[in-house]
């Protein structure tokens, strides 16, 4: 039984939404993160058949108009992550202002540095000064050592699995077959969900967490069966009309599965 985790998680330290690490740029609001001083944006991970861990980042604006709200803004949350710079100074007075501004408002939740360099050529924050932050405030870290625009798919899981098991504290847990949904993605799977709803058998709904574990699975048999199963949808996409509207063609509900396939 797969289970669903929704984790609040604030991100800190930017003067923009020019350069965040981890995150697809284009998919956060710059309009909401200008004028209201939040931009709210959600990314899933996908792990062990089909668990779902939902983060929705709250990026918050540290301009002197929304300072008032900052505090409410970070109730609820379950962790923060904070962006250092470490090619920019003023990214080191951000990141000691929302770690007085979050330890103020919440107690005990995991707060994680981003340690970072966005300009391979300027170094304006030293080693010692990252040092002190982390061993005088006790937080956790991660640190990115290539420039944001090389970052690439596999340093983007090894950061979610990292604020996987950060934020899930109350048990430990073990991560495998492990997918990154980012919205674009998500608007990608919606349309194969909207074809592949209803069960071809009983006309029942799939459940959505079903459909994801198919879609997203990075298990060598479901890929392979996922390869099949696009072959054919093409083969009847590319049929004439007649012959296509005879096929009945879909993903099968839980129980149908076991009705029909599951050995007893």
């Amino acid at each position: 039984m797969s289970s669903i985790y929704k984790y609040k998680v604030l991100i800190g330290g930017l003067q923009t939404l020019d350069n965040i690490p981890f995150l697809n740029n284009t998919d956060m609001e710059k309009r909401d993160f200008l004028h209201i001083g939040i931009s709210i944006k959600p990314v899933e991970c996908l792990t062990n058949h089909c668990d779902s861990y939902l983060f929705i980042f709250w990026s918050l604006s540290r301009a002197k108009k929304f300072e008032f709200m900052n505090s409410s803004f970070c109730y609820g949350a379950r962790g923060a992550i904070l962006c250092l710079d470490k090619s920019d100074l003023t990214s080191l007075k951000d990141v000691n202002y929302w770690i007085d501004t979050i330890k103020s408002t919440i107690k005990d939740i995991p707060i994680i540095i981003v340690i970072y360099q966005s300009n391979p050529k300027k170094k304006e924050v030293s080693e010692d000064n990252i040092n002190k932050i982390l061993k005088n405030k006790e937080l956790k870290h991660f640190t990115l050592r290539s420039p944001n625009r090389e970052m690439n798919h596999i340093k983007k899981c090894e950061f979610f699995k990292f604020l996987v098991l950060k934020l899930n504290y109350d048990s430990p847990i073990y991560l495998e077959d492990f997918s990154i949904i980012f919205p674009t993605e998500e608007k990608k799977f919606q349309q194969f969900s909207n074809s592949y709803i209803l069960c071809p058998i009983c006309k029942n709904k799939n459940h959505i967490h079903n459909l994801k574990e198919f879609y997203y699975s990075k298990n060598p048999t479901l890929l392979k069966i996922r390869e099949k199963f696009f072959k054919i949808q093409n083969r009847k996409n590319d049929t004439n009309n007649d012959i296509s509207n005879r096929i009945t063609f879909g993903i099968l509900c839980c129980s149908c599965y076991k009705k029909y396939y599951k050995k007893s």
